[in-house]
């Protein structure tokens, strides 16, 4: 009979933070969803529950409860990454890995056949969680016979245990004592059916399968057949692919970039044929240069794990693509903004490839500006500068008005989507920090009248009392907008607590 292993790393966004900060593991910590007061807050551990801080609560909420509490953001990233990183290393371990789509950190194993090489699968569970624990991943391992039931088994126990199951049947009586908390269900959903009295799988299995979908939906509905033991979903392992990497040894050490860009060119056309071979286009490369003793490395690039004498850095194209001309131009941009102060001795060429998409519909479209070009010439930016020089602003949730946008990196322009809207609507050019107006000994009303009576401000409109932000330094400001003279627009404000008029922005 076939054997399925699930392996459960409980919270996975939460340990990447612990391992980013390894001092925070004794302290109260969560993941929120951007760095920001009224953030969400995603994912919590131990000590910060024993405080009170759930996850829906605002990072000021938990900053209110406790004064250590620490936060940090996992990006999307980070965790992609991470999950590439956790399925090459189970392939270790296993022949076939699955990797959970709808929850992260949750993997499945094919189990069948290990028991000549191991001397026992409880044996080879352990193995699993030994090597999890040594790149300081907290897990829980069951081996089973399905995945729903290996699944079910290990959440039971939040992802800490171990256990292998003797029969089918074994492995279904214990997944349906699984609370349905642990089964990522969504909050109305779980509301929903605490208010039955129902908390359980087994307690869920008790309700008529019609009822069921047409009270709670087809997920609560599928969970409840899946939980039945008649129907099954079959291991789709995920494919690994061969690393496309190329190893450059240079036969004396040199520091000139275009000497470095002539060696590379060979190396990139290979892994380009190679890409194409596989229908897919480079989305990123990575470069890893071996210095020679003494050097220092340049801030510009991140050093790659604790090797002082290894250099690694990362570019993208502004999309998928298989253009050598392009790579190379970006290469030489990023080789010249290195400034080594010490000779290259080897040179590593890695590139990740995506499948590539057909734009035949750019045949029947005549645009007037060319999108392409732009991003090649954002690339090059990216290229010269470093990743972050590219950005664009997006609305965030903030109390303050100076803190209602973001930046976020720009990957690729698209086309402009203009929509018409009842009236123009006005643009306000931010001056960060503001510029003071009145001076620190003048009261702030006869500042304003002054200017009023000299005829430099023609209109006022307000004030706008914004008052708050009690979580860090306390805000108390009444925000006017002002015409000159001039006919220009100015958004001021007066901070109460320091009895000044600050510039705050130009209405544009």
């Amino acid at each position: 009979m076939p054997r399925l292993a699930c392996v459960d790393i409980p919270a996975l966004p939460l340990q990447l933070l612990q391992r980013r900060q390894p001092g925070w593991e004794d302290a109260p910590c969560a993941v929120i969803a951007a760095d920001k007061p009224q953030a969400d807050i995603l994912w919590v551990n131990p000590r910060a529950r024993q405080q009170g801080i759930l996850p829906g609560m605002r990072y000021a909420a938990g900053l209110s409860l406790c004064s250590d509490f620490r936060a940090g953001v996992v990006s999307a990233l980070e965790l992609q990454r991470a999950l590439e990183s956790l399925t090459s290393l189970l392939r270790e371990l296993g022949p076939d890995v699955e990797p959970c789509e709808e929850a992260p950190g949750v993997f499945w194993l094919d189990a069948s056949g290990l028991v000549p090489l191991h001397r026992s699968l409880r044996v080879w569970a352990e193995k699993v969680r030994t090597r999890l624990a040594r790149e300081r991943f907290h897990c829980g391992v069951v081996v089973g016979f399905s995945k729903f039931g290996s699944y079910a088994s290990a959440r039971a126990d939040e992802g800490r245990g171990l256990r292998v199951f003797s029969s089918p049947e074994e492995e279904l009586r214990t997944a349906r004592q699984t609370p349905l908390l642990h089964l990522d269900l969504e909050g109305k959903e779980l509301l929903a059916l605490r208010q039955l009295g129902v908390e359980k799988l087994d307690e869920l299995m008790r309700l008529p399968s019609a009822g069921v979908l047409r009270r709670f939906g087809p997920r609560v509905r599928q969970l409840q057949r899946l939980a039945s033991g008649k129907v099954g979903e079959p291991l789709r392992p995920e494919l690994a692919e061969p690393m496309l990497c190329q190893h450059i040894e240079l036969g004396t050490p040199s520091l000139d970039a275009r000497r470095l860009l002539t060696e590379l060119t060979p190396a990139l056309e290979a892994l380009l044929a190679r890409l194409a071979a596989r229908s897919q286009g480079l989305a990123e490369l990575e470069l890893e240069l071996q210095l020679e003793a003494g050097s220092r490395a340049d801030s510009s690039a991140r050093p790659l794990g604790e090797a002082p004498r290894r250099l690694c850095t990362r570019l993208r194209p502004s999309r998928a693509s298989l253009d050598q001309g392009l790579i190379l131009e970006l290469l030489r941009l990023r080789l010249q903004n290195l400034q080594l102060q010490t000779a290259v001795e080897e040179l590593r060429l890695q590139v990740y490839g995506v499948a590539l998409r057909p734009e035949q519909l750019e045949l029947f479209s005549s645009p007037q500006r060319d999108l392409a070009a732009a991003d090649r010439a954002l690339a090059r930016l990216r290229a010269r500068f470093g990743p972050e020089a590219v950005v664009c602003a997006r609305v965030v949730e903030a109390h303050l008005p100076e803190e209602r946008f973001g930046w976020q990196p720009l990957q690729r322009l698209r086309p402009a989507q203009p929509q018409e809207t009842a009236r123009a609507r006005s643009i306000r050019r931010f001056f960060l920090p503001a510029i003071p107006l009145s001076p620190r000994l003048e009261l702030p009303e006869r500042w304003l009248e002054h200017r009023i009576r000299r005829g430099s401000i023609v209109r006022c409109c307000g004030p706008y009392p914004v008052s708050g932000k009690w979580w860090a330094e306390p805000v108390e400001r009444r925000y006017l907008f002002l015409q000159t003279r001039a006919g220009a627009w100015l958004w001021v404000y007066c901070d109460q607590r320091v009895g000044r008029w600050f510039l705050a922005a130009r209405v544009m």
